[in-house]
């Protein structure tokens, strides 16, 4: 499995030659792969979709991150580089 994902963790997508690692990737890909109707997502659309996701990701789980330190008082694991 490490082999797959070095960082040993799941979801682990593999679709022919192609191993994807993260929940966004993954959503992607199968929504531009097994969709034929594009409802999942839709081509007028999909950068806007793969933004999201992204976002929901990377700036809203860091979002989430800050909210339950704070109310743990729970010190941050990696310093703000941006903090004085």
């Amino acid at each position: 499995f490490r082999a797959l994902n070095p960082l040993g963790t799941v979801p682990v997508l593999v679709d022919g030659g192609l191993v994807l690692r993260t929940p966004e990737a993954i959503l992607f890909h199968l929504a531009s792969t097994r969709d034929p109707s594009g409802t999942w997502l839709p081509p007028p659309h999909n950068a806007a979709i793969l933004d999201w996701l992204v976002f929901s990701a990377r700036d809203l789980r860091a979002a989430d991150d800050e909210r339950l330190s704070e109310m743990l008082r729970i010190p941050p694991t990696i310093a703000d580089p941006l903090a004085g």
